[in-house]
């Protein structure tokens, strides 16, 4: 149906009262609403009032200084991640007939981001993060050192005077860092990825950013779904939760960024 022609009114609004009325009456019923505009939330917390629900019942995730942010590293694989963002880089491209680039810059995150996810471990990592207010495993930071070859290096020589040290060592694998997976990251970007003609790594990162640009770009996206930080701050894994969940994220205005 078009806009204005009834959907909200004449359909969702109705299931979702019936849900919150069940939900009411101790059936085990959880919510999880998203909508390209990010409006749909105002809509489900006035049914949750107008049932005499508690609002915390409804987990409202969003831009506004009172919604909870998703640290979108926290708890997924750097792979995991990196299949995300090339899946919603398709979606939002249509179909290319070349996959060669987007599969390079995917490799590229998921290689970046296992690097990462160790470096943060690190007491190097951990200085950084301190100073910089950012976490060494977000998105921010992966888009900012994929893009240059030196901080790829200076990460790498971070890793390999961790790996050198017994208590560092110990450190990275209390992190639940899988050691092969490090190794194979390691491997690719010194050896496979660094050596790269310099049109080649653009042609990669052209694409990288493509996905990711508009974080960096938005400073009400950025905070806490790309920098890792701040208060009001949930792992993906709270969207699991048996609450009402609202996503108040527009992806009209936001693009790739916001449907990630």
């Amino acid at each position: 149906g078009g806009s204005g022609e009834g959907k909200s009114r004449n359909f969702y609004v109705p299931v979702v009262r019936q849900l919150i009325q069940l939900r009411k009456q101790g059936f085990p019923i959880s919510i999880y609403a998203t909508d390209d505009k990010g409006a749909i939330g105002d809509d489900i917390v006035s049914e949750v009032k107008a049932a005499g629900l508690s609002e915390d019942e409804v987990l409202r995730i969003g831009t506004g200084p009172n919604d909870w942010r998703i640290d979108l590293c926290a708890g997924l694989a750097p792979v995991e991640l990196a299949e995300i963002i090339r899946s919603v880089s398709a979606q939002m491209g249509g179909s290319a007939t070349d996959d060669f680039w987007p599969e390079m810059a995917s490799d590229l995150i998921a290689q970046i981001g296992v690097l990462l996810q160790a470096v943060e471990l690190t007491e190097a990592g951990k200085a950084w993060s301190a100073q910089s207010n950012m976490r060494v495993h977000s998105i921010l930071n992966l888009l900012r050192v994929a893009g240059s070859d030196e901080l790829i290096d200076e990460n790498l020589h971070i890793m390999a005077a961790a790996l050198a040290d017994p208590d560092e060592t110990q450190a990275i694998a209390a992190g639940n860092v899988h050691f092969p997976s490090l190794q194979a990251a390691v491997t690719y970007l010194g050896n496979s990825y660094q050596p790269l003609a310099p049109v080649t790594k653009d042609g990669i990162r052209a694409n990288m950013r493509k996905a990711l640009k508009a974080f960096a770009a938005k400073p009400e996206l950025s905070a806490g779904f790309a920098d890792g930080m701040g208060a009001r701050l949930l792992p993906p894994a709270a969207l699991l939760e048996p609450k009402i969940k609202v996503i108040n994220i527009s992806q009209i205005e936001h693009g790739s960024a916001g449907r990630i």
